[in-house]
């Protein structure tokens, strides 16, 4: 397959590419959303000023890359409970906002000051170099902030090519060895399922286990969920989702016949402890499943493009805390279902490569680490479920899932402002 050029995949957004470049921040501000911390602005001590601008370190030159400052240990004096405010990846500033009285707090960190930041999580961080831990709402469950989503890998690993199962293994494998607890997986994700049932069995009590069922009926769902069990070696799961939920048919689901009533039977069997929702589109589908108050967890979209497309960030996310659920953000990095071919189903399944993100394509790599902050910063989120391909990937996400912090309220409002340039293009890409 040739490999297209950058400009050939996203051709209105060579101008957003090329500012971002200076990470995120810069970029918001020199496309006029962040005032006072533009190009050339600051004191040049490489603090950030009361904007928020980017970090650069003293005497000029990049931001600081991955691994530069190691996360400090609860009662250190940065004021940061999730680690140290280093610059994860060229040109971010995850720092920028340390010690800011509007930068809420980081993960970790009780919900903060700063309006709509602060992520739900306990108070302090186990020590330097864990991911911190949040309370998963009425579950009363703590959990690590990040989670391992299985899809994508669990899509490659279904083809003809072992290499690509036997990647998924050892990927697999290694989160829960780098302290990975949640295990988000589905009963249509390929061979997911499967390869974790290689893995599971020996370490089922260190496992908070997720997998989901795309149903409206009973019938759909009862086959759907015997074969998960089966395929995952156990007779039981922790968290039982309702699948796309904007996609199904929810006076059918609610009926006695229903998926949603299905569900909830398993529940009250001891089949699975929680039942949850998720999806990526049709926000009414979401707020009707809400009301009937029987939701534990909602999984949903959550970027700073996205934020202005479906808007499950904004109020759905809203309902679902006021209502006491878990919340877990996906999506955080655009996913991979292309936005500039609508309807054109997932590209990570059969590509030669596994393709890259949305937020990759539409803006640099740089941009990741501050995706996180984004998630960081919306009251309420528990944590990020974040789809791995290679051990490398693995190893970077944990680390700014550690490292990174909050936005301060000017920064996200900036970062918002930002997403809207990207908005039209990624309009009802899941329909």
């Amino acid at each position: 397959m040739a490999t297209r050029k950058r400009s050939d995949r996203d051709p209105e957004s060579d101008g957003r590419r090329q500012v971002v470049k200076g990470g995120l921040l810069a970029a918001a501000a020199a496309l006029g959303f962040l005032p006072g911390c533009s190009e050339g602005e600051g004191d040049g001590t490489g603090k950030s000023d009361s904007a928020g601008s980017s970090a650069a370190p003293p005497g000029g030159g990049p931001p600081a890359m991955p691994g530069s400052q190691p996360a400090q240990p609860p009662g250190s004096s940065s004021g940061n409970a999730g680690g140290a405010p280093s610059a994860a990846g060229t040109g971010s500033a995850v720092g920028s906002a340390a010690g800011n009285g509007g930068s809420g707090n980081a993960a970790g960190a009780s919900p903060g000051t700063g309006g709509d930041s602060g992520m739900m999580a306990e108070p302090t961080m186990p020590g330097a170099g864990t991911l911190p831990r949040g309370m998963l709402g009425k579950t009363g469950v703590s959990i690590p902030i990040l989670g391992l989503g299985t899809s994508r890998l669990g899509q490659r690993g279904g083809t003809p090519n072992a290499a690509d199962y036997d990647n998924m293994l050892t990927v697999f494998e290694a989160a829960l060895d780098m302290g990975i607890e949640y295990i988000d997986t589905g009963a249509v994700y390929g061979r997911a399922e499967e390869a974790l049932g290689e893995l599971i069995p020996s370490r089922r009590d260190k496992i908070f286990l997720v997998t989901k069922l795309y149903a409206d009926s009973r019938s759909q769902a009862q086959s759907l969920f015997e074969r998960s069990l089966q395929r995952l070696k156990t007779d039981h799961v922790d968290l039982l989702h309702m699948h796309s939920v904007g996609e199904r048919n929810i006076d059918t689901a609610l009926s006695q016949d229903g998926a949603w009533t299905y569900i909830n039977e398993q529940k009250a069997a001891g089949k699975t402890r929680f039942v949850g929702i998720t999806g990526h589109s049709n926000p009414p589908n979401f707020t009707r499943m809400l009301a009937t108050d029987q939701v534990d967890v909602l999984m949903t979209i959550m970027n700073f493009v996205d934020h202005s497309t479906y808007g499950f960030s904004r109020a759905v996310r809203e309902d679902a805390v006021a209502r006491g659920c878990g919340v877990m953000a996906m999506k955080v990095f655009g996913g991979t279902e292309s936005v500039l071919q609508p309807g054109g189903g997932l590209a990570n399944s059969d590509a030669p490569e596994p393709h890259p993100s949305n937020m990759e394509l539409a803006f640099d790599a740089s941009v990741l680490p501050d995706c996180m902050r984004f998630v960081k910063s919306l009251a309420g989120v528990t944590g990020m479920v974040v789809g791995i391909n290679f051990i490398a990937e693995l190893e970077r996400n944990i680390q700014w899932a550690i490292e990174t912090i909050p936005f301060s309220d000017t920064e996200l409002d900036a970062i918002v402002k930002m997403g809207e340039t990207m908005a039209p293009m990624w309009a009802s890409r899941y329909g």
